[in-house]
This record gives C-alpha cells, structure tokens and sequence, in this order.
C-alpha cells in the first residue's frame, strides 16, 4: 500500500498516479477520473491542520456554471479593473446577470485568480496528455529535462495577457487565507509536469522532485515579471539554467556517500518547506 504524507490542504501521495488535496473533507482526486471518493485516514491530528471553508462549494451544477461563465466574462475586466471584485461584477453585467451576483464570490479578487490558475493547469494538463501520447504512438519519447522546461515555459506565457496586473495577483494569492489555495495550485501543476514528463518514482523522491518542480516555477515566474527582453528570451535562459542545477545538484547528492542518509534528509526538507509556505505555526 503506498504511504502519504498529509500536509493540511496537501496530501502527498508517493503513488504518482494520484494526488490528494483535502478541502474542507479530505477527497481522493484519482487522475483521468472525474469521480471523487472521500477519505478520512490520514494521520490523527492532521486535517485540523487547514481546511478550507466549505461555504465555498456550490450547491449545484447550475451555480457552477454561472460561476465560471462570470469568471471567463470577467477576465477581459482584469487590466482595466485588475484582480478584483469590479472586474467580476463588470463580467457578470456583460454575460447578463446584475452586478450584485459579485455576492457569489465572497472573497473576490482572489476567488478570480484561482479560477485563472486552475483553468491554465487544467490548459496546460491536456497540452501534456496529448503530447505524450501523440510521442508514445510515434516511439520518440522527450527528454524529461527539456519536457518540464518546455511545459513550465508554456504554462507562463498564459500569464502574458495579465502580465502587467500579475504582481497583484501573487499578493492576493500570498495572503494567509489564500495561501493554501495558491499552495495546493502550484502543486497539482508540480505534479502534472512530473507525471507527464515520465517520473514514475515511488520512493522519496517523488515529494523532491515535485517540490523542485514547484520552486523553479515559483523563481522563474518572479523573474518573467521583470523581463524586458525580446518574447522573454532572458526568462528561458534563466529556466534553463536553474533546471540543470538541479538535475546536477541530484546527480552530486545520489552519488555521494551521504546517499543513504538522503531520502530522510530529503523527507524532512520537503516536509519543513512546504509548511512554512503555508505559512502554519507548527510549534502550538
């Protein structure tokens, strides 16, 4: 049976083939599976950790897509009225509905900046399913390295067209109560990079390679943000650059001695980082 390592909102598991996030309840999402199955067995003591509010879950299929259609007529608002509530209720009057629905996103700006995350990582997901399986059928399988490159490349430019409202995004998203919704994003997209670009490890080093996955993005989006160069060609370089250090950094420390110390080592940073990105006081 393959372990899991609950983290709040995050629940890790070393089956690379599903991810469990934890809202409000802790669900199950199994890939290429739109049915979710509760569970309720990690760790006693640690889903109290975080749980998102519940209130935030539509109560039917009607509302959901009321909800999206406002989000997706909203987006064009985002320049003029940036990550916020205007933009959502000049969305809602442009599909149709009064601008008092904005009530249906209590926490506004930042319920806008997860739909657009999401929305990409699902974009980008698909992107990976069909280029993997198109390479399966013509055997011409793709560098791991140059795959992750290429798909955290693909996923920031969908950030272009908001790209002067972006740094008001990350610090709505850097808020306490919405860190946990930025945290569990950026590692669904950790994820579905690795997944695709052929890791199939069951050991410790799936959280590592995640979490390395997760914090290049994370570097490398900062820096898109001050790039002035032509279609961002100084941002790649930097990607490049910070993908083979870490694929040198992993081959120096699996071939070291201390490799058999590696994988608790590995364990504890993972676990110790992921926490302070959340932002938790753990010394309670």
């Amino acid at each position: 049976m393959a372990s899991r390592i609950c983290l709040g909102v995050l629940s890790f598991s070393k089956n690379p083939h599903n991810v469990n996030f934890c809202r409000g309840s802790f669900v199950l999402f199994q890939r290429n599976s739109s049915q979710a199955v509760a569970h309720n067995d990690c760790s006693p003591g640690v889903k109290d950790l975080v749980e998102l509010p519940k209130s935030e879950s539509f109560q039917s299929n009607t509302d959901e897509e009321i909800q999206e259609k406002i989000f997706k007529a909203a987006l064009p608002f985002v320049n003029t009225h940036g990550w916020s509530k205007s933009a959502i209720t000049a969305g809602a009057e442009a599909v149709g509905y009064p601008g008092i629905v904005h009530g249906m996103f209590p926490r506004g700006g930042a319920n806008l900046v997860e739909y657009f995350y999401s929305t990409c990582n699902r974009e980008l997901a698909l992107k990976m399913k069909l280029e993997t399986e198109g390479a399966a059928a013509e055997n011409k399988k793709k560098d791991p390295q140059v795959f992750v490159a290429e798909a955290i490349e693909a996923r920031l430019r969908m950030i272009i067209p908001y790209l002067p409202k972006w740094p008001q995004a990350l610090a709505i998203m850097a808020l306490p109560p919405n860190a946990p919704h930025s945290i569990q994003n950026l590692m669904m997209l950790a994820d579905d990079i690795c997944y695709y670009s052929g890791d199939r490890s069951v050991d410790v080093t799936w959280y590592a390679k995640r979490l390395g996955v997760g914090s290049i993005y994370k570097v490398t989006e900062l820096y898109f943000l001050q790039d002035t160069s032509p279609d961002y060609q100084n941002t790649w370089h930097f990607l490049n650059r910070r993908i083979e250090d870490a694929v040198q950094l992993h081959t120096v420390l699996m071939k070291s001695e201390s490799a058999s110390t590696l994988a608790k080592d590995v364990a504890n940073v993972t676990f110790t980082t992921v926490r302070n990105m959340l932002g938790l006081n753990w010394n309670r």
